[in-house]
Protein backbone atom coordinates (compact mmCIF):
# COMPACT_ATOMS: atom_id res chain seq x y z
CA UNK A 1 0.00 0.00 0.00
CA UNK A 2 1.66 3.20 -1.07
CA UNK A 3 -0.13 5.27 1.63
CA UNK A 4 1.09 3.28 4.20
CA UNK A 5 4.88 3.06 2.74
CA UNK A 6 4.54 6.90 2.71
CA UNK A 7 3.44 7.60 6.19
CA UNK A 8 6.29 5.64 7.43
CA UNK A 9 9.00 7.09 5.05
CA UNK A 10 7.57 10.37 6.69
CA UNK A 11 7.77 9.15 10.14
CA UNK A 12 12.01 8.89 9.43
CA UNK A 13 13.71 12.68 10.25
CA UNK A 14 15.68 13.23 7.32
CA UNK A 15 16.26 16.59 7.86
CA UNK A 16 19.43 18.09 6.14
CA UNK A 17 19.79 14.48 4.85
CA UNK A 18 20.17 13.27 8.64
CA UNK A 19 19.22 9.27 8.72
CA UNK A 20 20.33 8.73 5.21
CA UNK A 21 21.61 5.27 6.23
CA UNK A 22 18.23 4.05 7.87
CA UNK A 23 16.00 5.84 4.13
CA UNK A 24 18.68 2.98 2.49
CA UNK A 25 17.98 0.23 4.90
CA UNK A 26 14.18 1.54 3.83
CA UNK A 27 14.16 1.09 0.20
CA UNK A 28 16.56 -1.42 0.48
CA UNK A 29 13.90 -3.59 2.40
CA UNK A 30 11.05 -2.62 0.16
CA UNK A 31 13.01 -3.76 -3.60
CA UNK A 32 14.84 -6.67 -1.96
CA UNK A 33 11.26 -7.76 -0.92
CA UNK A 34 10.66 -7.99 -4.65
CA UNK A 35 14.15 -9.44 -5.71
CA UNK A 36 15.56 -6.64 -6.88
CA UNK A 37 19.02 -6.08 -6.08
CA UNK A 38 20.46 -2.99 -4.41
CA UNK A 39 22.79 -1.24 -2.76
CA UNK A 40 23.85 1.64 -0.75
CA UNK A 41 26.41 4.44 -2.56
CA UNK A 42 28.70 6.21 -0.25
CA UNK A 43 30.36 9.55 -0.93
CA UNK A 44 32.24 10.66 2.41
CA UNK A 45 30.32 10.42 5.39
CA UNK A 46 26.45 10.45 3.08
CA UNK A 47 24.33 7.36 2.07
CA UNK A 48 22.71 7.03 -0.95
CA UNK A 49 20.65 4.56 -3.08
CA UNK A 50 20.45 2.76 -6.15
CA UNK A 51 18.85 -0.75 -7.81
CA UNK A 52 20.55 -2.75 -9.82
CA UNK A 53 18.18 -4.87 -11.76
CA UNK A 54 20.86 -5.74 -14.38
CA UNK A 55 24.06 -6.20 -14.79
CA UNK A 56 24.62 -5.15 -17.91
CA UNK A 57 23.90 -1.93 -17.62
CA UNK A 58 20.38 -1.84 -19.57
CA UNK A 59 18.98 0.23 -17.52
CA UNK A 60 17.35 3.04 -20.03
CA UNK A 61 14.44 5.22 -17.45
CA UNK A 62 16.18 6.12 -14.21
CA UNK A 63 13.70 7.43 -11.01
CA UNK A 64 15.70 9.53 -9.04
CA UNK A 65 14.67 11.83 -6.07
CA UNK A 66 16.12 13.15 -2.72
CA UNK A 67 15.58 11.81 0.52
CA UNK A 68 16.50 15.22 2.44
CA UNK A 69 14.33 17.68 3.34
CA UNK A 70 14.34 21.22 4.65
CA UNK A 71 13.39 22.24 8.82
CA UNK A 72 10.25 22.21 10.26
CA UNK A 73 9.47 24.16 13.49
CA UNK A 74 7.40 21.76 15.26
CA UNK A 75 5.72 24.28 17.41
CA UNK A 76 4.46 26.10 14.39
CA UNK A 77 2.76 22.97 12.78
CA UNK A 78 -0.81 21.93 13.76
CA UNK A 79 0.33 18.33 13.60
CA UNK A 80 3.97 16.41 13.92
CA UNK A 81 6.26 17.04 11.22
CA UNK A 82 7.67 13.83 11.37
CA UNK A 83 4.34 11.83 13.11
CA UNK A 84 2.97 10.81 9.27
CA UNK A 85 -0.27 11.74 10.65
CA UNK A 86 -3.77 11.08 8.98
CA UNK A 87 -6.13 13.99 9.42
CA UNK A 88 -9.35 14.73 7.53
CA UNK A 89 -7.70 12.75 4.15
CA UNK A 90 -4.72 14.42 4.13
CA UNK A 91 -1.10 12.83 5.15
CA UNK A 92 1.06 15.70 7.24
CA UNK A 93 4.65 15.66 7.26
CA UNK A 94 7.79 17.42 6.07
CA UNK A 95 8.53 16.14 2.91
CA UNK A 96 4.92 14.90 2.20
CA UNK A 97 5.21 16.64 -1.41
CA UNK A 98 8.91 17.72 -1.59
CA UNK A 99 9.52 15.08 -2.55
CA UNK A 100 8.85 11.54 -0.45
CA UNK A 101 5.40 11.44 -2.24
CA UNK A 102 7.15 11.11 -5.75
CA UNK A 103 9.71 8.71 -4.82
CA UNK A 104 7.08 6.43 -3.09
CA UNK A 105 5.22 6.99 -6.08
CA UNK A 106 8.14 6.20 -8.60
CA UNK A 107 8.76 2.81 -6.45
CA UNK A 108 5.27 1.68 -6.43
CA UNK A 109 5.08 2.03 -10.81
CA UNK A 110 8.66 0.28 -10.61
CA UNK A 111 7.93 -2.52 -7.89
CA UNK A 112 4.55 -3.00 -10.10
CA UNK A 113 6.35 -3.68 -13.35
CA UNK A 114 9.09 -5.80 -11.46
CA UNK A 115 5.84 -7.76 -10.14
CA UNK A 116 3.90 -8.26 -13.21
CA UNK A 117 7.38 -9.14 -14.99
CA UNK A 118 7.37 -6.73 -17.92
CA UNK A 119 9.49 -7.83 -20.33
CA UNK A 120 11.41 -4.09 -20.29
CA UNK A 121 11.72 -4.04 -16.52
CA UNK A 122 15.36 -4.34 -16.83
CA UNK A 123 15.39 -0.82 -18.56
CA UNK A 124 14.12 0.47 -15.03
CA UNK A 125 16.88 2.07 -12.31
CA UNK A 126 15.99 3.92 -9.08
CA UNK A 127 18.32 6.30 -6.92
CA UNK A 128 17.40 7.81 -3.87
CA UNK A 129 19.74 11.00 -3.23
CA UNK A 130 21.08 13.09 -0.08
CA UNK A 131 21.79 17.12 -0.21
CA UNK A 132 19.36 18.27 -3.03
CA UNK A 133 17.96 20.80 -0.33
CA UNK A 134 21.47 22.08 0.46
CA UNK A 135 24.59 21.99 -2.34
CA UNK A 136 24.20 18.46 -3.87
CA UNK A 137 27.89 17.74 -3.59
CA UNK A 138 27.26 14.37 -2.22
CA UNK A 139 23.78 13.82 -3.87
CA UNK A 140 23.46 14.56 -7.58
CA UNK A 141 26.84 15.93 -8.02
CA UNK A 142 28.41 12.56 -6.79
CA UNK A 143 25.83 10.15 -8.47
CA UNK A 144 26.14 11.60 -11.94
CA UNK A 145 29.85 10.78 -12.22
CA UNK A 146 29.50 7.29 -10.63
CA UNK A 147 26.82 6.61 -13.04
CA UNK A 148 29.80 7.96 -15.60
CA UNK A 149 32.35 5.81 -14.26
CA UNK A 150 29.75 2.81 -14.27
CA UNK A 151 29.20 3.27 -17.97
CA UNK A 152 25.77 4.89 -17.99
CA UNK A 153 24.62 7.35 -20.88
CA UNK A 154 21.97 8.63 -22.50
CA UNK A 155 19.59 8.07 -19.74
CA UNK A 156 15.40 9.33 -19.34
CA UNK A 157 15.98 11.09 -16.02
CA UNK A 158 12.44 11.36 -14.04
CA UNK A 159 12.39 13.21 -11.01
CA UNK A 160 11.04 16.19 -9.27
CA UNK A 161 9.22 19.36 -10.89
CA UNK A 162 5.83 18.41 -12.07
CA UNK A 163 2.27 18.15 -10.97
CA UNK A 164 -1.54 17.99 -11.62
CA UNK A 165 -3.69 20.96 -10.91
CA UNK A 166 -7.34 23.09 -12.05
CA UNK A 167 -7.18 25.97 -12.77
CA UNK A 168 -11.19 26.76 -13.71
CA UNK A 169 -10.47 30.15 -15.03
CA UNK A 170 -8.64 29.12 -18.49
CA UNK A 171 -9.67 25.39 -18.36
CA UNK A 172 -12.36 23.42 -17.54
CA UNK A 173 -10.35 19.99 -16.42
CA UNK A 174 -6.56 19.18 -15.08
CA UNK A 175 -3.40 20.59 -16.38
CA UNK A 176 -0.60 18.30 -16.25
CA UNK A 177 2.16 20.14 -15.79
CA UNK A 178 5.55 18.55 -16.41
CA UNK A 179 9.52 20.30 -15.95
CA UNK A 180 11.44 20.15 -18.84
CA UNK A 181 13.28 23.36 -18.65
CA UNK A 182 14.93 24.99 -15.54
CA UNK A 183 15.71 27.96 -14.06
CA UNK A 184 19.61 29.03 -13.55
CA UNK A 185 20.56 29.75 -9.90
CA UNK A 186 22.78 32.58 -8.91
CA UNK A 187 23.39 33.10 -4.72
CA UNK A 188 25.33 36.11 -4.02
CA UNK A 189 26.54 38.37 -1.32
CA UNK A 190 26.64 41.72 -1.49
CA UNK A 191 28.35 44.16 1.09
CA UNK A 192 29.02 47.68 1.42
CA UNK A 193 30.95 49.63 3.81
CA UNK A 194 30.14 52.66 5.83
CA UNK A 195 32.39 55.27 8.23
CA UNK A 196 30.10 53.33 11.47
CA UNK A 197 30.32 54.73 14.70
CA UNK A 198 28.32 54.97 18.20
CA UNK A 199 24.95 54.41 18.29
CA UNK A 200 24.24 57.22 20.32
CA UNK A 201 25.58 59.68 17.51
CA UNK A 202 24.85 59.70 14.03
CA UNK A 203 24.08 56.60 11.67
CA UNK A 204 21.21 57.91 9.67
CA UNK A 205 23.15 58.48 6.44
CA UNK A 206 23.99 56.06 3.66
CA UNK A 207 28.32 57.21 4.50
CA UNK A 208 27.46 56.87 8.23
CA UNK A 209 25.26 53.62 8.40
CA UNK A 210 26.47 51.01 5.73
CA UNK A 211 22.94 49.30 7.04
CA UNK A 212 20.68 52.28 5.63
CA UNK A 213 23.18 52.00 2.40
CA UNK A 214 22.42 48.22 2.06
CA UNK A 215 18.70 48.54 2.04
CA UNK A 216 19.15 51.44 -0.66
CA UNK A 217 21.27 48.86 -2.54
CA UNK A 218 18.63 45.96 -1.55
CA UNK A 219 15.41 48.48 -3.21
CA UNK A 220 17.41 49.31 -6.43
CA UNK A 221 18.29 45.35 -7.37
CA UNK A 222 14.39 44.18 -6.43
CA UNK A 223 13.15 47.29 -8.52
CA UNK A 224 14.93 45.99 -11.69
CA UNK A 225 12.98 45.08 -14.61
CA UNK A 226 14.75 42.19 -16.45
CA UNK A 227 14.11 41.36 -19.92
CA UNK A 228 10.93 39.29 -21.02
CA UNK A 229 12.26 36.05 -22.59
CA UNK A 230 9.93 32.83 -23.87
CA UNK A 231 11.15 29.71 -23.25
CA UNK A 232 10.52 26.70 -25.76
CA UNK A 233 8.03 25.39 -22.84
CA UNK A 234 6.10 28.20 -21.98
CA UNK A 235 5.69 29.04 -25.33
CA UNK A 236 4.00 25.55 -25.72
CA UNK A 237 2.25 26.14 -22.43
CA UNK A 238 0.51 29.22 -23.82
CA UNK A 239 -0.78 27.67 -26.79
CA UNK A 240 -1.93 24.64 -25.03
CA UNK A 241 -4.03 27.72 -23.24
CA UNK A 242 -5.04 29.86 -26.02
CA UNK A 243 -6.08 26.51 -28.12
CA UNK A 244 -7.83 24.34 -25.23
CA UNK A 245 -9.29 27.31 -22.97
CA UNK A 246 -12.70 26.80 -21.93
CA UNK A 247 -12.70 30.65 -21.24
CA UNK A 248 -14.56 32.06 -24.32
CA UNK A 249 -12.85 35.50 -23.99
CA UNK A 250 -9.35 33.60 -24.32
CA UNK A 251 -10.76 31.58 -27.23
CA UNK A 252 -12.25 34.54 -29.04
CA UNK A 253 -9.16 36.52 -28.64
CA UNK A 254 -7.06 33.60 -30.20
CA UNK A 255 -8.63 33.58 -33.22
CA UNK A 256 -8.16 37.35 -33.63
CA UNK A 257 -5.94 37.26 -37.00
CA UNK A 258 -1.83 38.20 -36.34
CA UNK A 259 -2.98 38.29 -32.80
CA UNK A 260 -0.62 34.81 -31.48
CA UNK A 261 2.24 36.66 -33.81
CA UNK A 262 1.58 39.65 -31.68
CA UNK A 263 1.69 38.03 -28.39
CA UNK A 264 5.04 35.90 -29.34
CA UNK A 265 7.10 38.52 -31.10
CA UNK A 266 5.95 41.98 -30.30
CA UNK A 267 7.76 43.15 -26.94
CA UNK A 268 4.19 44.60 -25.84
CA UNK A 269 2.38 41.58 -27.20
CA UNK A 270 5.75 39.46 -23.94
CA UNK A 271 4.27 42.25 -21.31
CA UNK A 272 0.97 41.53 -21.62
CA UNK A 273 1.35 37.57 -21.86
CA UNK A 274 3.28 38.05 -18.69
CA UNK A 275 0.36 40.15 -16.90
CA UNK A 276 -2.30 37.55 -17.97
CA UNK A 277 -0.35 34.07 -17.97
CA UNK A 278 0.53 34.96 -14.34
CA UNK A 279 -2.50 36.20 -12.86
CA UNK A 280 -4.50 33.18 -14.53
CA UNK A 281 -1.81 30.16 -13.45
CA UNK A 282 -0.56 31.71 -10.72
CA UNK A 283 3.01 30.32 -11.50
CA UNK A 284 5.20 33.84 -11.10
CA UNK A 285 8.41 34.55 -12.97
CA UNK A 286 7.86 32.44 -15.74
CA UNK A 287 8.74 35.23 -18.33
CA UNK A 288 11.52 37.30 -16.42
CA UNK A 289 14.33 36.77 -14.14
CA UNK A 290 13.91 37.49 -10.56
CA UNK A 291 15.59 38.51 -7.77
CA UNK A 292 14.82 38.07 -4.09
CA UNK A 293 16.79 40.25 -1.24
CA UNK A 294 16.49 37.54 1.50
CA UNK A 295 18.79 38.95 4.51
CA UNK A 296 20.39 42.30 5.45
CA UNK A 297 23.45 41.29 7.84
CA UNK A 298 26.03 42.81 9.87
CA UNK A 299 27.82 39.46 10.17
CA UNK A 300 31.64 39.39 9.09
CA UNK A 301 31.87 37.98 5.48
CA UNK A 302 34.89 36.25 5.41
CA UNK A 303 37.70 37.60 3.03
CA UNK A 304 35.65 40.71 3.18
CA UNK A 305 37.51 44.01 4.15
CA UNK A 306 35.33 45.89 7.13
CA UNK A 307 37.29 49.03 5.39
CA UNK A 308 39.28 50.83 8.29
CA UNK A 309 40.55 53.54 6.01
CA UNK A 310 37.24 54.92 5.56
CA UNK A 311 37.99 57.99 7.33
CA UNK A 312 35.86 58.76 10.82
CA UNK A 313 35.04 62.52 12.21
CA UNK A 314 36.79 63.55 15.55
CA UNK A 315 33.04 62.77 17.19
CA UNK A 316 33.29 59.46 16.15
CA UNK A 317 36.64 58.82 16.86
CA UNK A 318 36.06 60.20 20.38
CA UNK A 319 33.18 57.66 20.71
CA UNK A 320 34.49 54.91 18.75
CA UNK A 321 33.45 51.75 20.49
CA UNK A 322 36.02 49.36 21.84
CA UNK A 323 36.19 45.38 22.81
CA UNK A 324 33.63 44.24 25.43
CA UNK A 325 33.32 41.27 27.41
CA UNK A 326 29.74 41.23 27.46
CA UNK A 327 27.84 41.88 24.25
CA UNK A 328 23.92 42.22 23.66
CA UNK A 329 22.44 38.98 22.80
CA UNK A 330 20.97 40.54 19.44
CA UNK A 331 24.08 41.36 17.83
CA UNK A 332 27.65 40.31 17.89
CA UNK A 333 28.30 44.08 17.73
CA UNK A 334 26.25 45.14 20.32
CA UNK A 335 22.87 47.39 20.22
CA UNK A 336 25.15 50.30 20.13
CA UNK A 337 27.75 50.17 17.90
CA UNK A 338 26.78 51.40 14.13
CA UNK A 339 28.61 48.89 11.89
CA UNK A 340 31.56 49.55 8.97
CA UNK A 341 29.45 46.65 6.18
CA UNK A 342 26.45 45.41 6.53
CA UNK A 343 26.04 42.17 3.58
CA UNK A 344 22.76 41.60 1.59
CA UNK A 345 21.78 38.00 -0.04
CA UNK A 346 20.27 37.67 -2.94
CA UNK A 347 18.42 34.64 -4.55
CA UNK A 348 18.72 34.94 -8.09
CA UNK A 349 16.63 32.56 -10.68
CA UNK A 350 17.49 33.62 -14.42
CA UNK A 351 16.11 32.60 -17.56
CA UNK A 352 18.40 31.63 -21.01
CA UNK A 353 17.92 35.39 -21.58
CA UNK A 354 21.56 35.05 -19.52
CA UNK A 355 24.71 33.14 -18.44
CA UNK A 356 25.87 33.48 -15.23
CA UNK A 357 28.84 35.81 -16.62
CA UNK A 358 26.57 38.36 -18.43
CA UNK A 359 23.93 38.08 -15.37
CA UNK A 360 26.82 38.96 -13.36
CA UNK A 361 27.94 42.17 -15.91
CA UNK A 362 24.39 43.62 -15.54
CA UNK A 363 24.29 43.29 -12.20
CA UNK A 364 27.71 45.33 -11.37
CA UNK A 365 26.26 48.02 -13.57
CA UNK A 366 23.42 48.30 -11.07
CA UNK A 367 25.31 47.95 -7.84
CA UNK A 368 27.77 50.72 -6.38
CA UNK A 369 31.46 50.62 -7.59
CA UNK A 370 32.56 50.26 -4.28
CA UNK A 371 30.39 46.77 -3.44
CA UNK A 372 31.93 43.30 -2.59
CA UNK A 373 29.72 40.65 -4.46
CA UNK A 374 30.19 37.83 -3.82
CA UNK A 375 28.83 34.04 -5.54
CA UNK A 376 27.65 31.61 -2.84
CA UNK A 377 26.16 29.21 -5.59
CA UNK A 378 25.69 29.06 -9.22
CA UNK A 379 24.06 26.64 -11.39
CA UNK A 380 23.50 27.28 -15.40
CA UNK A 381 19.84 27.33 -17.17
CA UNK A 382 19.07 23.79 -18.32
CA UNK A 383 16.19 22.36 -20.54
CA UNK A 384 15.44 18.85 -22.15
CA UNK A 385 13.97 17.75 -25.50
CA UNK A 386 10.03 17.35 -24.28
CA UNK A 387 9.05 15.84 -27.20
CA UNK A 388 10.82 12.90 -25.92
CA UNK A 389 8.17 12.63 -23.50
CA UNK A 390 5.29 14.08 -24.15
CA UNK A 391 3.43 12.21 -26.82
CA UNK A 392 3.28 9.12 -23.93
CA UNK A 393 2.42 11.24 -21.31
CA UNK A 394 -0.43 13.24 -23.28
CA UNK A 395 -1.89 9.94 -24.60
CA UNK A 396 -1.78 8.14 -21.36
CA UNK A 397 -3.29 10.86 -19.73
CA UNK A 398 -5.98 11.63 -22.16
CA UNK A 399 -6.81 7.75 -22.20
CA UNK A 400 -7.43 7.93 -17.93
CA UNK A 401 -9.14 11.87 -18.47
CA UNK A 402 -10.25 11.80 -21.24
CA UNK A 403 -10.71 15.32 -23.19
CA UNK A 404 -10.55 16.63 -19.06
CA UNK A 405 -6.74 16.43 -19.47
CA UNK A 406 -4.37 18.67 -20.97
CA UNK A 407 -0.26 17.88 -20.33
CA UNK A 408 2.23 20.40 -21.05
CA UNK A 409 5.89 20.87 -20.22
CA UNK A 410 6.84 24.11 -18.15
CA UNK A 411 9.74 26.08 -16.99
CA UNK A 412 10.55 25.19 -13.54
CA UNK A 413 11.20 28.32 -11.56
CA UNK A 414 13.01 26.97 -8.43
CA UNK A 415 15.56 24.25 -9.23
CA UNK A 416 16.29 20.75 -8.75
CA UNK A 417 18.64 18.08 -9.35
CA UNK A 418 17.32 17.73 -12.93
CA UNK A 419 20.06 20.35 -13.59
CA UNK A 420 23.25 18.30 -12.80
CA UNK A 421 21.95 15.24 -14.83
CA UNK A 422 21.01 17.14 -17.98
CA UNK A 423 24.87 18.77 -17.16
CA UNK A 424 26.31 15.34 -17.49
CA UNK A 425 24.10 14.54 -21.03
CA UNK A 426 21.00 12.54 -20.01
CA UNK A 427 17.20 13.85 -20.66
CA UNK A 428 15.62 15.07 -17.12
CA UNK A 429 12.05 16.15 -16.70
CA UNK A 430 10.25 16.72 -13.42
CA UNK A 431 6.84 14.45 -13.63
CA UNK A 432 3.94 13.73 -11.34
CA UNK A 433 0.61 13.35 -11.93
CA UNK A 434 -0.38 13.83 -8.37
CA UNK A 435 -3.15 16.54 -7.68
CA UNK A 436 -2.10 19.31 -5.66
CA UNK A 437 -4.24 22.63 -5.02
CA UNK A 438 -2.56 25.89 -5.20
CA UNK A 439 -2.95 26.17 -1.48
CA UNK A 440 -1.13 23.03 -0.66
CA UNK A 441 1.90 23.62 -3.20
CA UNK A 442 2.48 26.82 -1.15
CA UNK A 443 2.78 25.32 2.29
CA UNK A 444 5.89 23.49 0.37
CA UNK A 445 8.98 24.27 2.78
CA UNK A 446 5.76 26.03 4.67
CA UNK A 447 4.11 24.37 7.80
CA UNK A 448 1.87 21.67 7.92
CA UNK A 449 2.96 20.21 4.38
CA UNK A 450 0.38 17.44 3.20
CA UNK A 451 -1.03 15.56 0.70
CA UNK A 452 -4.58 14.53 -0.11
CA UNK A 453 -4.58 10.24 0.15
CA UNK A 454 -6.88 9.95 -2.35
CA UNK A 455 -4.88 12.47 -4.96
CA UNK A 456 -1.66 10.06 -3.83
CA UNK A 457 -3.37 6.91 -4.36
CA UNK A 458 -5.10 8.08 -7.92
CA UNK A 459 -1.67 9.59 -8.82
CA UNK A 460 0.16 6.41 -8.38
CA UNK A 461 -1.93 4.34 -10.58
CA UNK A 462 -1.62 7.43 -13.18
CA UNK A 463 2.19 7.31 -12.98
CA UNK A 464 1.98 3.54 -13.10
CA UNK A 465 0.07 3.71 -16.61
CA UNK A 466 2.35 6.46 -18.60
CA UNK A 467 5.82 4.35 -17.50
CA UNK A 468 4.31 1.24 -18.71
CA UNK A 469 3.49 2.91 -21.81
CA UNK A 470 6.87 4.83 -22.08
CA UNK A 471 8.36 0.76 -21.89
CA UNK A 472 6.65 -0.38 -24.24
CA UNK A 473 7.78 1.93 -26.90
CA UNK A 474 11.25 1.69 -26.08
CA UNK A 475 13.78 -0.48 -27.92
Amino acid sequence: DPVQVLQRYLQIDTTDSQNDDKVCHFWGDIFSAFNVRNRIVRSGNFHNFETLINANKSEKILFQNHLDVVPATAQTWNFDPFGGVIHDGFLYGRGALDMKSISVMQAYAFLRLVHENHPRKAMLKFCSLVQEETTSEHGARFYVEHLKQHGYQNLIVLGEGGFGVTITDVFDGILFLYEAEQKGLLWITVTVHSTGGHGSIGGKTRRKNPIIRAAKVAQKLSSFAFPIKLERSVITFIEMLLNNSSSKLIRAVSIIPFFKAFLFRTRWGSILLDVLITRISRIPELFRTSLNVTNISTDKISGVSDRPELRRSLVQRVFKTRGRSRLHPVTTLGVNVVPTYATLTCDIRFNSYYNIESLLTQLKKVLPKDADLRIINSQDYSSSDFRLLHETVTTELKNIYGSKALASPILFIASSDNYFFRKAGHQAFGFSPIMVTMDDLQRIHGDDERIGIAAFRKGCEDYYCVIKSLLDKMK
